[in-house]
């Protein structure tokens, strides 16, 4: 009885799972107003654009939060060292949207806490002029689960933006 009613639990969490997933299709679009950023400047503004792209009507607010990167690596690829991927997060404001319609805001870069992917060390204030200039490809995405279930059953990839490449300077 009980290994019955955890694999119902499980069937229902997969399918309720899927179900969001093909629910919540989304495009996200980055944009900067100059491909050449200052690390030290004080207002840096990146516009971004989600469109619900789903029969669905969409709550934006259900997204979670929105994570930028600049990257050593193209977003398809996996980037292994420390201070190769850096990431900001930003909070998507709530939105209902329909079919094809979108939210777009802005954020500024140099107010976020930049965070290393691969490091343990976690800053507490403002710290965009530590990103490497080296990491000139610049994106966004929108986590979801990645969970591997029995039998090699994936769950829903991120959702990822359109990729910048940049200029980085420091001075």
């Amino acid at each position: 009885m009980k290994l019955r009613f955890l694999f119902l639990l499980l069937a229902t969490t997969v399918f309720s799972t899927f179900s969001f997933a093909q629910d919540k299709n989304i495009a996200i679009e980055i944009s900067l107003k100059d491909l050449k950023i200052l690390t030290t400047n004080k207002n840096v503004p990146v516009k971004i654009k989600i469109t619900n792209k789903s029969e669905q009507i969409l709550n934006t607010g259900d997204l979670g939060d929105l994570f930028l990167y600049f990257s050593k690596c193209r977003k398809v690829e996996m980037c292994y060292r420390q201070g190769d991927l850096l990431f900001g997060i930003v909070k998507i404001k709530s939105k209902t949207l329909k079919k094809d319609k979108s939210l777009e805001f802005e954020s500024n870069l140099s107010d976020l806490i930049w965070i290393d992917e691969l490091s343990s060390y976690r800053y507490d204030r403002k710290n965009f002029e530590t990103i490497p200039a080296e990491n000139i490809y610049f994106y966004a995405a929108i986590p979801t689960r990645k969970d591997v279930l029995p039998k090699g059953v994936r769950l829903p990839e991120d959702f990822l933006s359109n990729q910048i490449a940049v200029s980085l300077n420091s001075k």
